[in-house]
């Protein structure tokens, strides 16, 4: 009589071991791609928020704040003041992992790193427009465009100018 075979060999095993592993790193190098777009897109909302929550701020609490960009470090903070005063710090925070400021144009006027930039905002929640271009580890670009007069905020797949955003036409 002879017997029925159970379980597997070792080879089996290593072969399956291996398929797992060549297709656990195909999807983790997709994941990575996912993960780095989402840094750049979830720097430029948080970028577009907190200026957007400074504005309203300032405007409800009546008194000066400063949006800070420390566009060598990637970072950027809401101050409670103005800028030529030592302003109370009320935010801080970092662009995401592999993120960095491409420029930051306030009005007509081009910043680039490395630098720190503050962007004064009135009582009556009054600052210039801004448009900040970032980039990402991919050369991905993203651009958040904050228009003061109306306080809203635009994004764009894209490395934008900020004549290019306004509507007055060429002449």
């Amino acid at each position: 009589m002879t017997r029925a075979r159970r379980g597997f060999t070792l080879i089996e095993m290593l072969v399956v071991l291996g398929l797992m592993g060549a297709i656990f790193a195909a999807a983790a190098a997709r994941f990575d791609r996912i993960f780095v777009r989402t840094h750049l897109e979830a720097s430029a909302h948080g970028l577009g928020d907190h200026f957007a929550y400074a504005i309203q701020r300032a405007y409800t609490t009546g008194s000066y704040h400063t949006f800070v960009l420390d566009l060598e470090a990637g970072r950027y903070r809401i101050k409670l003041g103005r800028e030529s005063e030592d302003a109370q710090e009320l935010l801080e925070r970092s662009l995401g992992r592999g993120v960095r400021f491409v420029d930051v144009q306030v009005a007509y006027q081009t910043y680039l790193p490395p630098g720190v930039l503050q962007i004064e905002i009135s009582p009556l929640g009054v600052t210039n427009d801004v448009v900040i271009n970032l980039r990402d580890a991919r050369e991905m670009e993203l651009a958040v465009a904050l228009n003061a007069l109306v306080q809203s905020v635009e994004y764009f797949d894209e490395h934008k100018d900020y004549e290019e955003l306004q509507d007055v036409p060429a002449f």
